[in-house]
């Protein structure tokens, strides 16, 4: 399970999932079982390790790290690509007075 930008989501499946407990190793129970770490992170969701009670590390699934590592696009880079681009709007403001509208006490 990762955070995506909809939620949490299963690296394995794609799907939105309901968040999991957060799973926490000490620092030498993931050092003994590294393999199931790993594996638990591929289905799971992120593993996190901690060093004498503090936090000091997370495993990531490879899909989960990859992710992380794309790059969203900027808003110029979003607009400049659309299949709108170009097209003129006509964006001039009513000016026309608002009309009156009374209000009354409830």
């Amino acid at each position: 399970m990762g955070g995506g930008e909809f939620g949490p989501y299963c690296s394995r499946t794609g799907q939105i999932v309901m968040e999991a407990p957060m799973a926490t190793w000490q620092l030498q129970a993931a050092k003994a079982r590294l393999s199931e770490v790993v594996k638990r992170a591929a289905v799971e969701g992120p593993q996190h390790i901690t060093l004498h009670g503090a936090p000091a590390a997370v495993v990531l699934s490879a899909d989960d790290y990859r992710r992380l590592q794309n790059k969203r696009e900027g808003f110029v880079a979003f607009i400049a690509r659309s299949p709108l681009r170009g097209v003129e709007l006509d964006l001039k403001r009513d000016r026309s007075r608002a009309r009156d509208v009374r209000l009354s006490p409830t």
